[in-house]
């Protein structure tokens, strides 16, 4: 095979014509992004409920990343550093609400605060 013909074949393809672990490993990310996009596509539909401060950062960085906004543009929107922004996704814990309040509102998000649905108890009590 001459160079010329070797340059048009698709990068994930190797010398020896097989294909890499890591060309399907990122093929199979890239198709599971684009489902994990195309579900969270409808806005209406989604709702989750946090019980501790590392959801809120996956969640934001999901929504943003969903939203097709990278951690800068999002980031200037916000009048806070890239760093900023990276940090506030990966360690919430220490987010103000306002903060919170105009980043959601900037993600299309918003935010409700409600009693918790009564648990089942069992009929029995166990001591």
């Amino acid at each position: 095979m001459r160079w010329a013909e070797r340059r048009r074949q698709p990068a994930t393809v190797g010398r020896n014509g097989k294909v890499s672990a890591k060309a399907i490993f990122d093929i199979y990310r890239y198709a599971r992004y684009h489902a994990f996009i195309a579900n969270t596509d409808n806005r209406a539909d989604m709702k989750q409920i946090l019980t501790h401060s590392a959801q809120l950062g996956q969640i934001l960085a999901a929504r943003r990343r969903a939203s097709k906004l990278s951690q800068r543009a999002l980031a200037a929107k916000l009048a806070i550093s890239q760093n900023r922004l990276s940090e506030i996704e990966t360690n919430p814990g220490n987010l103000a609400v306002e903060r919170l309040l105009e980043l959601a509102n900037l993600l299309g998000l918003e935010l409700v605060i409600q009693d918790r649905p009564p648990t089942q108890r069992s009929s029995k009590t166990e001591w």
